[in-house]
């Protein structure tokens, strides 16, 4: 006589509920991983307008943002960076767009000053889940490095500007790789007589000057944008990646 298992009704609940209990951990994992992953976006510092519009209406940073209401609230973005209300790090291009990066401080004063709820709550995430590091007690913020105001802005000595450079350098056509990661991350720079910028200035690329042969752009706030070193052969800026500059690594400036 062939052995037939038995199988109690006991037994088969303990199967069941063990089973029942296993796939539940799995989901569990799974949307654990899945919600994991939708926050990487506040790992960092700075946001493009098109992610930020997307999130605060409570979509994921991978959804279009030309549909309702991420549209809507984009193109309120938009405007307030157009009137001034809304601070950025880089335009993107010579007027706002889904490229535009703003920070986190600077979405935060204008959420603030608007009260709008959505961004609030969006800045508040923001902070949750990737909170401001501040320095200890014992490890006070290193000196900021600045530009003095009475000397910084006057007219710039075109005699202390690379070979070839002084003629070229005040004329219109040349153009900024300000984020070489992305296409789109170019923009018309214009230099005028002044120290200051035309086409493509703004709170970054405010303010330039030539100081022991290279050429150095500052923000608005005084900081170090970048520092860039002119090659005559291919009448190019190259930036120097000094870790005293704010800006973006890599950054080009050329002729076109």
């Amino acid at each position: 006589m062939a052995w037939a298992p038995h199988v109690t009704p006991e037994i088969a609940r303990l199967i069941f509920w063990a089973v029942s209990s296993a796939l539940l951990l799995l989901l569990l994992a799974l949307w654990i991983r899945g919600r994991r992953h939708q926050n990487l976006w506040a790992e960092r510092d700075q946001l493009e307008l098109s992610a930020i519009a997307c999130l605060s209406v409570g979509k994921t940073i991978d959804q279009k943002y030309d549909e309702e209401p991420q549209l809507s609230r984009h193109r309120l973005l938009k405007d307030a960076i157009r009137t001034g209300k809304l601070e950025y790090i880089e335009l993107g291009s010579h007027k706002p767009n889904v490229h535009t990066l703003v920070s986190r401080d600077q979405l935060r004063s204008y959420a603030k000053s608007t009260n709008n709820s959505d961004l609030l709550a969006l800045v508040a995430k923001w902070e949750r889940l990737n909170p401001t590091r501040e320095p200890q007690p014992d490890q006070p913020k290193p000196p900021v490095k600045s530009v003095d105001a009475d000397k910084f802005g006057k007219h710039t000595l075109t005699q202390q500007l690379p070979k070839d450079a002084p003629a070229k350098l005040l004329m219109r056509g040349w153009w900024l790789d300000y984020n070489p990661a992305y296409p789109e991350g170019k923009k018309e720079l214009e230099f005028l007589a002044d120290g200051t910028f035309g086409e493509g200035g703004n709170s970054n690329e405010f303010k330039w000057q030539m100081k022991d042969g290279l050429l150095e752009v500052h923000r608005k706030s005084k900081l170090l944008q970048n520092r860039f070193r002119y090659d005559p052969r291919s009448e190019k800026f190259f930036c120097t990646n000094d870790p005293d500059a704010e800006g973006y690594k890599d950054q080009v400036i050329y002729r076109r």
